[in-house]
C-alpha cells in the first residue's frame, strides 16, 4: 500500500512538472498576447488580452457557447485596468485592475462582466461572488475582424467606448469621466508648482480649456479671477515668452465667453471690447468668433 502510495505521489509530481513545462513559453502563442494603453482625459486606461483567429469556425454558440462564462480573448482571462472611475450609463466601475469576461445570451444582451480577480487563467476559476460591475450589451454586427480586438473609440475629452471586435460580433461598451474634477486637480498640482510670475498663464489656460469644452463656466470665471491677482505678481514675465498685452486679451476674451455662457451678456460685451482692435483680436480674428458671439450678446441683452 504504501508503494502504491509512493507511486501515485510521483505520478502527480510528475504530471504537474510535465504540465509546467507547457508554461514556460519558448514556443509562441497561438493566440498572441496584445496590449492597448490609451489615456481619455487625464484617465489612463489598458486592456491586456489573448488574441484568438476565428480560421473559419464558427463562433457564436460554438467558440462562445450561449450562457457561459467567456474568457473574451484567448489563455489568461482579459484583463482591464484604469486609473480613475468609469461610469457606464450610471454604473460606476471603481478604478482599479479587472479580469473581463463576456456571457453570451441568445435573443437577449450579453453580459459583459468585470471581475475584481484579475489575475486568472481563462474562465476556470470565475467566481461570480468578485463581479465589481456586470452590464447588459447589445450585440451588434461589425466589420469583419479575423483576430479578436480590443479597441478604445474616444468621442469626446471625458467620453469613450470599450469596444470588442471578432469576427462580425462587436459589442460596445460607452462610458464617462468625470473629467472637469480630473481637470481642476491637474491645474491647481500645475499652478502650485510653478514659479509666480508663471502661474497666471496656467490659469488664463485652464479657463480656455474650460471655455472651449463647455465645461463649468463658474470654475473658468474663478481662475479668471486668480490670473488676475497672479498677473500682479508676475514681475519678471519676458515678454519673448509671448507679450503681455497679447495673454491679458486672451484672458479678456476667455472672460467674456465664460460670462456669455451663464447669460450675464452686458459684462461678456464689457470684457469683449476690451479684446476689439488688439494684436489678439487681429491674430486671432480668423479663428475666433468674435463677431457672432458680440451681436448674440447685443440681442441677448435687448
Amino acid at each position: 500500500m504504501k508503494i502504491k502510495h509512493t507511486l501515485s505521489l510521483v505520478f502527480v509530481l510528475y504530471t504537474v512538472a510535465s504540465f509546467a513545462q507547457y508554461q514556460i513559453g519558448i514556443i509562441p502563442r497561438t493566440s498572441p498576447d496584445k496590449r492597448i494603453y490609451q489615456k481619455v482625459g487625464f484617465t489612463e486606461i489598458e486592456i491586456s488580452y489573448g488574441s484568438p483567429s476565428v480560421k473559419n469556425r464558427k463562433l457564436i454558440d460554438n467558440l462562445i457557447p450561449y450562457n457561459q462564462i467567456w474568457r473574451a480573448g484567448a489563455n489568461e482571462a482579459t484583463r482591464i485596468k484604469t486609473s480613475s472611475d468609469l461610469n457606464f450609463d450610471g454604473k460606476i466601475l471603481p478604478a482599479g485592475e479587472y479580469a473581463f469576461f463576456v456571457k453570451a445570451r441568445k435573443n437577449l444582451p450579453w453580459q459583459c462582466i468585470f471581475n475584481k480577480k484579475s489575475e486568472q487563467w481563462g474562465a476556470f476559476n470565475y467566481d461570480s461572488l468578485e463581479n465589481a460591475l456586470e452590464l447588459d450589451v447589445e450585440r451588434l454586427s461589425g466589420n469583419f475582424t479575423e483576430a479578436l480586438t480590443y479597441t478604445i473609440d474616444q468621442t469626446a475629452p471625458d467620453s469613450a467606448s470599450i469596444v470588442l471586435n471578432w469576427g462580425d460580433i462587436e459589442l460596445r461598451m460607452p462610458f464617462s469621466l468625470n473629467y472637469q474634477n480630473e481637470f481642476v486637480k491637474k491645474i491647481e498640482n500645475v499652478v502650485q508648482h510653478l514659479d509666480d510670475h508663471l502661474k497666471w498663464v496656467a490659469y488664463v489656460q485652464g479657463a480656455d480649456h474650460i471655455s472651449r469644452n463647455g465645461l463649468e463656466a463658474d470654475v473658468g470665471l474663478s481662475w479668471i479671477d486668480q490670473a488676475e491677482k497672479w498677473e500682479e505678481k508676475s514681475q519678471l514675465w519676458d515678454d519673448r515668452y509671448y507679450p503681455r498685452e497679447y495673454i491679458k486679451q486672451h484672458r479678456n476674451w476667455t472672460k467674456a465667453k465664460l460670462l456669455g455662457a451663464k447669460g450675464m451678456n452686458e459684462a461678456a460685451l464689457k470684457a469683449y471690447e476690451k479684446v476689439v482692435g488688439t494684436s489678439y483680436y487681429k491674430r486671432k480674428i480668423a479663428e475666433e468668433p468674435f463677431e457672432e458671439l458680440s451681436q448674440s450678446w447685443k440681442t441677448k441683452r435687448r
